[in-house]
């Protein structure tokens, strides 16, 4: 059997067993905090984007490497109210530095068993991460690698579709300057 197909059976046995979650949504929204919400404290574009996927009500949430249980998730809760964003302790997830992000986003689609997920990160081996973890747990897997330099541009976006096919997506130089201008212009 192809590994497609493997996929559609266990979900059907998950439905048929009620063992899936009544959290269900169709999308869901995973976002790193620190060169991916702001940079120094300033907010940067994701930080928009998040808020307006809140407003439509989609499950966002925020997975960082700072250390668990030391304040982190109300600084990160009390930094995102000062922007608009309204988001629960609970849906933010302090895992330290150096513990991997996939099994932590592929909870998250299990919980909700969404058709589309999408994870921002700064850190390339956090973005390889949640692929691999993640290419067959959801139909539409999207994750966006942002530049560490400049903080916000996206450097690859790498895509699964529903046939567990891979893409990557790099931006052209003249894309990543229009993006700089706008930046630029915008004051973000």
């Amino acid at each position: 059997m192809s590994r497609r197909l493997d996929i559609l059976l266990e979900r059907a046995r998950r439905v048929l067993d009620e063992t899936v979650n009544d959290v269900g949504s169709e999308e869901i929204f995973v976002f790193d905090f620190d060169k991916t919400l702001h940079h120094d404290y300033k907010a940067l574009q994701c930080a928009e984007i998040m808020k307006q996927h809140q407003e439509a009500g989609y499950p966002c949430y925020i997975v960082t490497a700072r250390e668990p249980n030391k304040g982190q998730e109300k600084h990160i809760k009390d930094v995102c109210k000062r922007w608009g964003i309204k988001i629960n302790q609970k849906d933010i997830y302090c895992l330290g530095k150096g513990n991997p992000k996939g099994p932590t986003v592929r909870s998250l689609i299990s919980k909700h068993s969404p058709y589309k997920c999408t994870f921002w990160d700064d850190k390339e081996e956090n973005c390889e991460d949640v692929y691999n973890h993640c290419f067959d747990a959801c139909d539409d897997l999207h994750i966006y690698f942002l530049s560490a330099a400049v903080p916000g541009d996206i450097r690859k976006e790498i895509t699964c579709d529903s046939n567990n096919e891979r893409s990557e997506t790099k931006p052209t130089l003249q894309e990543r300057r229009v993006f700089r201008n706008w930046r630029r212009l915008s004051g973000v």
